[in-house]
């Protein structure tokens, strides 16, 4: 009875399987039907004339689609034994005994392989892979930088929901999107085809646009899918072949259902090669109609030395997103904002497009990674964009200093706002300002005072210090100072004495095995805070002041501020500028610049750079581009190019000058030294040294020798490394610079030239001595970096 019982349950179940399969086949037929009569209204022209029928046929329409770089392909290789596997390009000669270098263990890229034998991509080569058993792939960048498809790859959680939403952007810009499922199962491939060769870096801008308006829609899609383009740069790598992509269709995964074509239930087309012909390839006439309709403009080049940053400017206009006022955009809930040392707010009720809002406001292209790409450098673990925020299933995190910027954005749609502050309140201070502003300086603190947060942009001798002593004073709560030299720490806590009502013993300390926080003011090292494993036990700040704040985008610092919360933050900082070009992340967590002193406010005297043209070459054996240092090493010791400088020098001491040589070489400084020693004066005047490498004790008596001679109205030549003029060096009489490097940082340039803008009664001008290299294309850029930063400084340029 049982048995008999058991059959009919049996055949139910397989006659349920079997009605199960017809439905799902009528369903995939009506999607189907309904993906096709979609494709009508997509733009472009179907792939192949007619479904292939032949191997042959099939074989052609697969390479018109996927085949990109002709001359060389890759392919899947496995090591069992090691648990290891990957690509490489197919090469006749490879473990040749005598012709490949992998067999004598000599590193060198295949494609700077002199005994490279390439194997085509050709039907040959793709009959093993479709037939199996090889796994094959293509480089989705030529070398002439162009492609024929762009693909983007999603995996990780929710990759299901991030390709339909990539799809279903394309679509609605009339693009064809064919997705595909990877290797693995657990993600997938979402292919736009191109009738013809494009530029890659305009296919990469058409995927950034489309991606961008996915994130609009589904803002949990990671910013590492910027990340995951085929071609992943606009530029082939040099001696590289781009990254590569596996083809679909492969024989083995596709039993599995992988590497297969899929609808939008990703169930996989019934005939792969009946879909891949109805696929709709987009012409460079269509892509570009795109994105002159859909992407926003960049501003117009001033000149050609901004072209550095065009793409990055383009991106960061494709990527924003913009809310109209013609959008009526609402949230369903209040909105709960909860202040600390992040903001976190809540995702209850909370449209996608304004997530995906405050998602971009922390968000912001990384330099390094266009740099690296217009170098044609790999940019292989460089992110696209970097996001400085987290977000969760129910709420986002972003750095403290945009909180205006949030607020203002849900008073933009009506939003009803609840704040949640958990920032510590400490009790008042009694505390007075003995000091007395400037109106310059009393209108910085004013603008600052109207904000919690905030940057002071003053250049060098303008008083930041004296200005952070009132906004101290006028907030009346406890405040941590946060420095990164010594020096510094050693001056704040002088001013602090001089211009607050503070005994010594009120202001505490944290540096090195020194950590005696008051809570009153305290003055602290960012080296030691960073490695305080016990930040919690410090005391309640209300108010928190990083000085020399473009430090702030160094990871270990930007950790602490995300750790120590106060009500007010405030960054100061003579140059809002940083050789990596991270400084928006100064803005993310000190808040906007709230008020700018410039060089022409501070100092009224005139201001002159005197540009001397050499005739320096390089040896023509050096070739048309020799290392950066051979350049240098060169150009240090070139006899013509010392000698003028030292003329120059001697001309000041004459003169009756202090003089500021500076280099960030010490073989340099020691040539001119012993030249300008070797020469004759008319006057009497006395020459410092200040180099790395020698102890605090010798600096400081060498300070004091200088500040002397100065008080003594000797004429003063001062030789010194750049690491050690910058921040916190103060010799008011200072009146001349010497540049023998060549530089192009502007951080670096405002801060050596703010060495001489300090009042002095004595100063009649200040006068910067300039090398120009004029036979060096290298040399040339960086001046014309200068040029623009000297003309900012309000200095009036002579060449001679």
């Amino acid at each position: 009875m049982m048995t008999d019982e058991l059959i009919k349950l049996q055949n139910r179940l397989t006659q349920l399987n079997q009605e199960r399969s017809e439905i799902l086949i009528q369903i995939a037929n009506i999607q189907n039907e309904k993906i096709n009569n979609c494709s009508k209204s997509f733009t472009g022209m179907p792939a192949f004339n007619k479904i292939p029928d032949t191997p042959e046929e099939k074989r052609q329409l697969f390479l018109s689609l996927f085949r990109c770089r002709k001359d060389v392909y890759p392919k899947l290789w496995e090591n069992l034994s090691q648990n290891k596997k990957g690509y490489s390009p197919v090469c006749q000669n490879e473990w040749d005994e005598k012709l490949c270098p992998k067999k004598k263990k000599t590193k060198i890229k295949c494609g700077e392989c002199h005994n490279h034998a390439f194997s085509p991509l050709d039907e040959q080569a793709l009959k093993s892979h479709l037939q199996g058993p090889n796994t094959i792939g293509t480089y989705a960048i030529n070398d002439d930088d162009t492609c024929i498809f762009l693909a983007c790859d999603f995996d990780g959680d929710g990759w299901e929901k991030d390709v339909t939403s990539y799809k279903n952007s394309a679509a609605s810009l009339s693009i064809d999107v064919s997705v595909e499922i990877s290797r693995s199962g657990n993600g997938a491939h979402a292919w736009i085809f191109f009738n013809d060769f494009i530029s890659a870096k305009i296919a990469r801008q058409l995927g950034t646009l489309i991606l961008s308006k996915a994130n609009e829609d589904r803002p949990q899609m990671k910013m590492a899918s910027y990340d995951r383009f085929f071609p992943n740069q606009d530029y082939i790598p040099k001696g590289g072949f781009g990254n590569l992509i596996a083809l679909p269709l492969q024989l083995q995964a596709r039993d599995k259902n992988r590497t297969v074509f899929v609808d939008q239930n990703f169930i996989p087309f019934k005939n792969q090669w009946e879909y891949l012909s109805q696929v709709k390839r987009l012409t460079f006439v269509d892509v570009n109609r795109i994105i002159e309709k859909h992407c926003p403009k960049a501003p117009p080049l001033k000149n050609m030395d901004d072209s550095d940053d065009f793409q990055l400017i383009v991106d960061e206009k494709i990527t924003e997103v913009n809310i109209s006022k013609d959008e009526n955009i609402r949230c369903t809930n209040d909105i709960h904002i909860t202040l600390n040392s992040k903001i976190t707010i809540s995702l209850d009720g909370m449209p996608s497009k304004i997530i995906a809002k405050i998602k971009r406001m922390a968000t912001f292209p990384n330099p390094e990674f266009y740099k690296k790409n217009r170098m044609r450098m790999s940019t292989f673990g460089e992110p696209r964009l970097i996001f400085t925020g987290e977000l969760q299933d129910s709420q986002i995190i972003v750095p403290a200093g945009l909180k205006d910027l949030v607020i203002e954005l849900f008073k933009k749609i009506k939003a009803k706002v609840i704040l949640h502050d958990n920032r510590p309140m400490p009790q008042l201070l009694d505390i007075n300002f003995n000091g007395k502003l400037t109106s310059i300086q009393k209108k910085a603190t004013e603008d600052l005072l109207k904000y919690e947060a905030g940057v002071l942009v003053a250049p060098p001798g303008a008083g930041k210090t004296v200005m952070a002593c009132s906004l101290i004073a006028k907030r009346k709560v406890p405040t941590l100072i946060i420095v990164n030299k010594d020096t510094l720490l050693t001056q704040w806590k002088e001013r602090l004495g001089t211009f607050l009502n503070l005994n010594p013993k009120q202001i505490g300390t944290i540096k090195g095995s020194k950590k005696k926080p008051l809570g009153i003011v305290d003055v602290a090292m960012m080296q030691t805070l960073t490695s305080y494993q016990e930040l919690n036990e410090l005391p309640s700040y209300g108010q928190i002041i990083v000085d020399e704040c473009h430090h702030i985008p160094c990871v270990t610092f930007e950790d602490l501020l995300k750790r120590v919360p106060s009500q007010y933050l405030v960054g100061l900082t003579a140059t809002p500028y940083r050789k990596d070009r991270l400084e928006k992340i100064i803005y993310y967590y000190c808040g906007p610049i709230r008020h700018e002193i410039t060089s022409s406010e501070q100092i009224e005297i005139p201001k002159i750079v005197k540009i001397k043209k050499t005739n320096f070459k390089l040896p023509e054996e050096l070739g048309t581009q020799p290392p950066i240092h051979i350049v240098w090493e060169y150009l240090i010791q070139n006899k013509e190019r010392n000698n003028l400088i030292v003329s120059d020098i001697v001309s000041a001491i004459n003169m009756g000058r202090v003089s500021l040589i500076i280099s960030d070489r010490k073989e340099q400084l020691k040539t001119l030294e012993e030249k300008l020693l070797a020469r004759n004066f008319e006057r009497i005047f006395k020459l410092f040294k200040i180099e790395s490498g020698e102890g605090k004790k010798k600096r400081a008596k060498t300070l004091e020798e200088i500040y002397a001679a100065t008080l003594a109205q000797e004429s003063i030549c001062l030789f010194a490394t750049s690491s050690l003029i910058g921040e916190g060096f103060d010799l008011p009489r200072l009146d001349t610079l010497f540049l023998p490097m060549p530089l192009s940082f502007k951080g670096r340039m405002i801060q050596y030239a703010g060495r001489l803008h300090r009042k002095s009664e004595e100063k009649k001008d200040v006068l910067i001595h300039d090398y120009l290299d004029i036979n060096l294309p290298l040399t040339l850029k960086m001046y014309r970096n200068r040029q623009k930063t000297y003309k900012s400084m309000g200095y009036v340029l002579i060449e001679s």
